[in-house]
């Protein structure tokens, strides 16, 4: 009898207990009162991000990003927010580093950082030949042969492909002053040369086999000539095979180009409120109000993203500008062609977070695909 009242005051024992610890953890639910109660209020801790979730966004934010870009025959390059230049793509003349004579002929799969560069805010070039802005007002360039630099006492404000305008407004190519562009507000970008002259004319010069100068003849030219029919210019873009446009005040007008009728230059249609022109050796992309594309020219590698599945259709939209799928919040886009054939092609965006997206022959990617230009690998200064 006694070992039998003793394992009933056990047990009595062990429901107190538990009784007890389940009042006080029901005391501690109820001290979450508001202050009438005379109670403060109990907060609880935060939800905390895994420790690899909180490094990955902690180094996220401290990455440089693009601040601008440039695309060349089968090659890109951009500038960071950190001064920095990095480059990807095809290296045919060490273009992408000045240093490593180990690098010809190597297509380097992340961006690679340019040596001695750290205070870029615009970089320009094509094929073996690329130059970067600086702060100050200077040029360095890299790669085959070098493009202009401002002599004594000059400050170059804009450059493109082979050329540099100075603050005067006067325009220097291949090392060469180029006499009647008169005072100039905007240099062409893409293969060839023209210029946005004060009265926002536009002005060319060079080959005029597919009628690129677009003056109505196929002479070419050693002196700036007028762009027929085109006014009220913003902005030029030149191809020696694909057509050449201007951004105007009325819109996107274009002429000449190996696919493209002779003639005076044609409106081109589905474009409204653009804001930047991209032209490249087979096909074009513009910018337009609220961060989309409109692209149009040759297809071979899905370069105008005309489809989200990434499938490709030679000589797609030679007239009519569509819609690029997969691609929002554009501040900025660069197209280039691509090796080795005719009709290749590639596109890069730099969107609002700065990040880069690329597409096309330049990745191998036929759907838009991020280029982590903040962690480039290579050789620092």
């Amino acid at each position: 009898m006694d070992r039998i009242r003793n394992s009933e005051q056990r047990r009595v024992r062990r429901l107190a207990y538990v009784g007890s610890g389940a009042s006080i953890i029901l005391a501690l639910l109820g001290c979450a009162k508001n202050k009438n109660d005379g109670a403060e209020k109990v907060t609880p801790a935060p939800d905390r991000a895994p420790p690899s979730a909180q490094a990955a966004a902690q180094r996220k934010a401290i990455l440089p990003v693009a601040t601008g870009l440039a695309m060349g025959h089968g090659r890109a390059c951009a500038v960071r927010s950190d001064g920095r230049v990095v480059c990807w793509g095809n290296n045919f003349a060490q273009q992408i580093t000045m240093t490593e004579a180990d690098s010809r002929q190597k297509v380097p799969e992340r961006p690679t950082l340019v040596a001695g560069i750290d205070d870029a805010i615009q970089v320009a070039g094509s094929d073996d030949r690329w130059c970067a802005r600086r702060m100050a007002g200077g040029v360095a360039c890299w790669g085959g042969d070098l493009a202009a630099r401002p002599e004594a006492g000059e400050v170059a404000v804009e450059i493109s492909d082979g050329c540099m305008r100075t603050g005067t407004g006067a325009v220097h190519c291949a090392g060469k002053l180029v006499a009647g562009t008169g005072v100039v507000r905007a240099l062409s970008r893409g293969a060839g040369h023209c210029v946005v002259d004060e009265e926002r004319n536009v002005r060319c010069w060079g080959a005029n086999n597919y009628h690129q100068l677009g003056d109505g003849t196929q002479v070419d030219r050693s002196s700036p000539v007028r762009v027929l029919g085109v006014s009220g210019a913003e902005e030029v873009g030149t191809s020696y095979f694909s057509e050449s446009c201007a951004r105007t005040s009325k819109g996107v007008f274009c002429w000449g180009g190996e696919t493209n009728h002779p003639g005076d230059p044609r409106e081109k249609p589905g474009i409204a409120n653009a804001v930047q022109l991209a032209i490249g050796e087979y096909h074009a992309c513009v910018l337009v109000q609220g961060g989309t594309l409109r692209c149009w020219g040759s297809n071979a590698n899905n370069q105008l993203a005309a489809d989200e599945e990434g499938s490709a259709t030679a000589e797609i939209a030679f007239d009519k500008p569509i819609v690029a799928k997969g691609v929002v919040d554009v501040v900025e886009v660069a197209v280039g062609g691509g090796e080795p054939c005719g009709g290749c092609g590639s596109t890069c965006v730099r969107v609002k977070d700065g990040s880069v997206l690329c597409w096309g022959r330049i990745n191998e990617r036929r759907t838009p695909t991020r280029i982590d230009v903040g962690a480039a690998t290579g050789q620092e200064k």
